[in-house]
């Protein structure tokens, strides 16, 4: 998301940026990427010449790659992609890595195997908070009030009631509990749910009329929604579920607690894993909550 050249994408939430990115793809609407793949999926004359520039000047800068590729009217991102096949060393963020779906995907179009990789990871004391915002979700009354707005502006009366009884929901439940924020059971949402719609259903639904929206203008909060409710539904081991209450807001969580849910397979698979920070003690504690073994 943050490579993309095309305007405004900066507002949009990772997944609908992902929805967006895949729909334009597809409906050969992007410039960038059309300049950059053929529609055979090889690598057009004017990206094999970048990509010949960049050789020459590497190492480069993501900045200076997506730069050079506003001039070039191509795609950074496939660029980088491109460039990484001919990389010893690769610079990226941590969900590059640490993001299953990003990594899978990742590796496999720079032509390169986990088992092989050297995984150094910098200022590492960062990991385990950054791997637990990566699987948490949230569900907040203010979200809902966005996503009734859409409804509205687009007459789905349906979705407006549903989206009303979930509100209805989230403040019941606000109203039993007894201090800012307490535990909730999973099924203490969904069997609410179920009393207005079937809980599949609705998520069915709201992701139908989200991808809907997003035709029309790019971002959807009721596909975020939507999103919400199929992850609420996760596991029950290294997460809890909590509802929290402030003066302005409600807001339900699926908090992860468990970073080694996705640190440890990299751990496991990669040739060598390497963490490196000012601030690593205790080391057992970081060893214990990322999953390494003895």
């Amino acid at each position: 998301k943050w490579m993309c050249i095309q305007p405004s994408v900066d507002a949009l939430y990772s997944n609908e940026f992902n929805e967006y990115c895949k729909a334009l793809k597809e409906e050969n609407k992007c410039e960038f990427y059309s300049n950059t793949k053929t529609q055979d999926n090889k690598v057009s004359v004017e990206a094999k010449k970048t990509l010949n520039e960049l050789k020459v000047l590497s190492p480069y800068h993501t900045e200076q790659v997506i730069k050079t590729c506003e001039v070039e009217k191509l795609c950074p991102h496939e660029i980088s992609t491109l460039l990484a096949k001919k990389s010893n060393v690769i610079i990226a963020d941590y969900y590059y890595i640490f993001n299953p779906a990003i990594r899978n995907i990742f590796f496999k179009k720079a032509g390169k195997q986990l088992e092989n990789a050297i995984i150094i990871v910098d200022e590492a004391h960062n990991l385990p908070k950054r791997c637990r915002e990566l699987l948490t979700q949230k569900l907040t009354t203010s979200m809902l009030e966005r996503a009734l707005k859409e409804a509205r502006k687009y007459s789905y009366e349906e979705t407006e009631e549903h989206l009303n009884s979930i509100r209805t929901i989230l403040i019941e439940l606000a109203n039993k509990i007894n201090s800012e924020e307490e535990l909730i059971k999973k099924d203490d949402f969904v069997n609410r749910i179920n009393l207005i719609n079937n809980y599949e259903q609705m998520i069915g639904d709201l992701e139908f009329i989200g991808d809907e929206i997003r035709e029309k203008q790019k971002q959807s909060y009721i596909g975020a929604i939507s999103t919400f409710l199929s992850n609420w539904l996760g596991q029950d081991q290294g997460y809890s579920r909590i509802l929290t209450r402030t003066d302005n807001s409600i807001t339900l969580i699926y908090r992860c607690l468990d970073p080694s849910l996705i640190t440890k397979d990299v751990i496991d698979n990669a040739h060598s894993t390497i963490l490196m920070s000012g601030t690593l003690t205790p080391t057992s504690m970081h060893k214990d909550i990322l999953g390494f073994n003895d």
